[in-house]
Formats: structure tokens, sequence, C-alpha cells
């Protein structure tokens, strides 16, 4: 085997390649021609999605601690992204990570842990299931 074999071979692929594309291409039928009789065309569009209130930071952290337990949240609004953090310092442990739109929270967690909020410039409030017992909660943004 001699060295131009390789770069022969490497042609013959490419030759076949471009050989592929154009009967490929020579074999999609054009598209049918309009005619005067033919229906009008519609056109559709979309709604955009609705942009966040003024008072929805892209970036914020919030934390607090839940009603009525002695468990804390920790919330880490960056972008369309959520991340939380729910502990009670002995048994409770959870991380939730999810998605942030509009002023609404939703993210989950392990063991079928949810957390559901609403949030703005000030605060994050709503709920979080953990364990399977659920806990509300209402949250300060903490400035860094």
């Amino acid at each position: 085997m001699n060295r131009t074999m390789p770069i022969i071979t490497l042609l013959t692929g490419a030759a076949v390649g471009v050989a592929v594309l154009v009967a490929s291409m020579l074999a999609t039928a054009a598209p049918p021609a309009r005619t005067a009789a033919a229906a009008p065309a519609v056109t559709v569009t979309r709604p955009s999605p609705l942009p966040a209130p003024a008072s929805v930071p892209a970036r914020a952290h919030y934390s607090g601690e839940v009603n009525r337990a002695r468990v804390s949240v920790a919330i880490w609004v960056r972008g369309g992204h959520t991340s939380a953090y729910l502990c009670n310092g002995n048994v409770i442990e959870t991380w939730f990570k999810g998605t942030a739109f509009a002023g609404r929270l939703s993210a989950t967690g392990k063991h079928g842990a949810r957390l559901e909020a609403s949030y703005e410039a000030a605060s994050a409030a709503g709920y979080v299931i953990a364990d399977g017992i659920r806990y509300t909660f209402s949250a300060p943004r903490v400035l860094r």
C-alpha cells in the first residue's frame, strides 16, 4: 500500500457524498404552483409570551422561616431558573431546582418534594411539600 491510497479513498468518499447530496436535491419535489382559484393564505400568529411584571427581578435571593415550623427556606432566582434549599437543621433537608417566569417559581426536589411560589422585588411567598408535609412560607428578599 502506498501513501496516496488514503487520499484516494478520502476523495472517493467525498465524491460519493456529493453525488448523494445532488441526487437528493433533485429528487425533492418542487411545491405545487398556486392557482388563482386557490384559497387565500391564512397567517397564523402565535402570541408572544407575556413579559414579566416590572417588579419581578431577574436575579434575587430570598430567605426566611416557614410558617409555624422551625424550618428555613432559601430561594435563588437567576434568569429563568430557580434553586431553593429547605432545612430544619436536623431531619428535613431538600434541594430544589426549577423555573422562574413572570413572577412564578416552580421547582422539584428528590422524593416528590415540590416548591410553588410567586415572587416580586420585595419577597417570595408560596408553599413547599417535603417528606409529605406541606409548608407555607413568606420570605423577604435578601440584599447581598
